[in-house]
């Protein structure tokens, strides 16, 4: 006597089962679906934020060098007037400046 190994399923009843699986798969796809587009979107708007800001800091930059460019001239011009004083009074003859004391 031996048993019967085979198991009966009603076709109707592993046909509603197959559907549901089906639809729970297509769910399941969209959900995945809807979740990454949301996160590409979020990574384009944290690029787009991350451009502007590399943008202002690139301008802020700029502007920065071209003030400290302004300044270095402003000095380099200072300097130079310096330089040139401490030429001139260099090149000051000590004795006609004793011939001015003396002329009492």
């Amino acid at each position: 006597m031996e048993a019967d190994k085979s198991i009966n399923l009603p076709t109707s009843n592993a046909k509603v089962d197959v559907e549901s699986a089906t639809a729970d798969c297509g769910n399941a796809y969209q959900n995945v679906d809807v979740y990454l587009h949301a996160s590409m979107l979020i990574l384009i708007r944290q690029l787009s934020n991350l451009a502007r800001n590399s943008e202002n800091i690139i301008s802020q930059i700029f502007d920065d060098s071209t003030k400290i460019e302004r300044k270095w001239r402003k000095l380099t011009q200072r300097l130079q007037k310096i330089k040139q004083c401490a030429d001139d009074l260099l090149n000051i003859d000590p004795k006609s400046i004793g011939n001015r004391n003396s002329s009492d």
